[in-house]
């Protein structure tokens, strides 16, 4: 929450990390992003200072889809690092920005991300009004939606949202490009709400649970990658940098170290990525996974450890710690030595406000 009186308000991104707009950036590429920010409110943390040289959007949890008021009552849209408002429904407007950077830049490399609010609260249709006003928080006029307006809503948000997409998509196409152009779509987690399906998964967003966390991640390069393939290789958002520039022929930079994998390989040709541990933390919740077992620690409803074989029990049921405890002790103990290496290396983040 963009609220000024909560400790964490100062953090944000630091400028000691390398993000993919910069690379890209770096190499010659054209580097947009419409959408949800949300790595730090004040300006030093603004996209443009972080490699995009163009950004329409909000950088809050979530905007009202008309006022554009995050949940604390402030207005949230921006042009760059400047507050812009300009009129229109959240979804549409990231797809207008999206369409006409296309247009402005399809004889140049781009990179252009385009992170969608839907279907996050509020829950709002392309014909429902405002809930929030400038200096007022969220509120009961939003909370209060009956059950069945929400799951109204929440339908119309998706629609809208794959509608925005198939205009992206058919503007590639229109400028003969779409060939040239490799897009990669995913969700960021599962369902946050009992309106959302996640497939019989356990636990939704917020949640190590694999209905928190397994999402559907769909890649799309005519011509490179055979149309209806399909995987169930491993694979998580860290993997997204290292494979955006493997596909464009972009070097890291020296001496740098990706915690994820390049895609590539997998995608074009199907190879396998190999074995490889991962790890996930979420407030006081830690996992692993490692080949089919998947260890889960702490977290609401889960005080202890939780061992599950997800090749027989994807739905996270049967508790196997107790069969199996010496892979549970192996597994806890290298999460806890993966968060205590990654907590070493952590920028430190400022209990400040930033000067601007």
């Amino acid at each position: 929450v963009a609220d000024p009186k909560r400790p964490t308000h100062p953090h944000g991104l630091q400028d000691r990390e390398r993000t993919l707009a910069e690379v890209f950036t770096g190499a010659g590429y054209e580097t947009a992003i419409f959408g949800k920010w949300h790595l730090g409110y004040y300006k030093k943390y603004n996209p443009v200072r972080h490699g995009f040289k163009h950004f329409r959007g909000y950088i809050s949890g979530n905007i009202d889809f008309f006022s554009h008021i995050d949940q604390a009552g402030r207005l949230d849209w921006w042009k760059n690092d400047q507050i812009a408002d300009e009129p229109g429904y959240c979804t549409h407007l990231i797809t207008k920005h999206a369409v006409r950077f296309i247009d402005d830049h399809k004889d140049k490399p781009f990179l252009l991300y385009l992170p969608y609010e839907p279907p996050h609260y509020p829950y709002q249709g392309p014909n429902d009004k405002a809930v929030r006003t400038v200096g007022k928080p969220r509120g009961k006029a939003e909370t209060r939606q009956s059950a069945d307006d929400i799951k109204r809503a929440y339908k119309e948000m998706v629609e809208e949202m794959d509608k925005g997409i198939g205009e992206v998509v058919a503007r590639l196409d229109k400028h003969g490009i779409r060939e040239n152009t490799f897009v990669l779509f995913f969700s960021d987690n599962g369902g946050t709400t009992r309106h959302g399906n996640n497939g019989g998964l356990r636990g939704g967003k917020g949640s190590l649970w694999e209905g928190g966390h397994r999402v559907a991640c769909i890649a799309n390069w005519p011509g490179q990658i055979k149309a209806g393939t399909q995987t169930d290789q491993l694979a998580i958002s860290i993997d997204v940098m290292p494979t955006m520039m493997d596909i464009a022929g972009i070097k890291g930079p020296d001496g740098h170290q990706f915690d994820g994998v390049s895609l590539k390989s997998l995608l074009l040709e199907g190879k396998a990525i190999g074995h490889r541990k991962l790890f996930w933390q979420h407030g006081n919740q830690l996992a692993m996974r490692d080949h089919q077992w998947k260890l889960v620690l702490g977290g609401k409803g889960n005080p202890s450890a939780a061992l599950f074989d997800l090749s027989k029990d994807r739905a996270e049921k049967n508790n196997l710690s107790a069969k199996q405890p010496e892979r549970t002790k192996t597994m806890s103990d290298a999460v806890r030595a993966w968060l205590k290496e990654v907590n070493a290396d952590a920028p430190a983040q400022p209990s400040k406000p930033p000067v601007e």
